[in-house]
């Protein structure tokens, strides 16, 4: 009786134990890679935020903003001069497929969109694909809450540009 209970107890915590280990080392290896992009850039971040395999942060002293996006099928690191962006939005596409005879909405993509000039010049930054990622977390919030911080940045520089 003791053997079976041992054998139960170790089939549900031995793959438990090994899941949470491997998640551990690939939080840390993320970590890792954010952390060099922070330094090769020379950046001192001072607002960051980090999800699934997305890194946003940005350097208030040197007005840059480091976006960093690292899938198997998509990988990009931007580095953003703050002084260069005139304007930020948020571009957000859905879906609405009915379900049960019920309409529901599906967020399909987000991106934070940066007006580098007003002749239209522009630098998408997505947040979140449905194609890359199915799981999504708070991805409208994160995305008004980095909208404001870069538009804050945005519109601080240019009143101190227009006093000087």
């Amino acid at each position: 009786m003791i053997i079976i209970s041992l054998v139960l107890v170790g089939s549900v915590f031995i793959p438990y134990y090994f899941l949470e280990r491997n998640g551990r080392a690939g939080r840390k290896q993320w970590r890792d890679a954010y952390d060099r992009a922070v330094k090769e850039h020379h950046l001192n971040i001072i607002s960051e935020e980090a999800w699934e395999q997305n890194y946003i942060g940005i350097d208030p002293h040197l007005r840059k903003l480091l976006f960093i996006k690292n899938y198997e099928t998509v990988k990009v690191d931007e580095v953003i001069d703050l002084d260069k962006v005139v304007g930020c939005k948020i571009i957000e596409s859905r879906k609405y497929p009915k379900i049960r005879d019920k309409k529901i909405s599906v967020l399909e993509r987000l991106d934070l969109e940066l007006s580098l000039d007003h002749n239209g010049n522009n630098l998408l930054l997505n947040m979140y694909d449905l194609k890359v990622s199915f799981s999504e977390d708070y991805e409208v919030r994160r995305a008004e809450k980095w909208k404001l911080i870069i538009l804050n940045h945005i519109h601080s520089y240019h009143r101190g540009s227009k006093v000087a």
